[in-house]
């Protein structure tokens, strides 16, 4: 997809939050090629919306990347 492309030329930090379920998490690997230093974590028992189907998880992980 444009938008990766157009987040890979910015300087900002990002963080890929995926579901071990999610619909698109084969897309992984090229969505990191695109933007390698993106940062990315896959939510255990969670497909396509982690931060609502595992809440406790998405946000503790969504924390920690921000601290960084």
């Amino acid at each position: 997809s444009e938008v990766f492309f157009q987040l890979a030329k910015t300087n900002l930090k990002i963080s890929i939050l995926l579901g071990d379920r999610d619909p698109y998490l084969d897309q992984l690997a090229k969505i990191k090629s695109i933007i390698p230093t993106a940062d990315s974590t896959i939510i255990d028992n969670s497909g396509h919306i982690p931060f609502l189907e595992q809440p406790e998880l998405a946000w503790s992980e969504i924390r920690r990347f921000v601290a960084e």
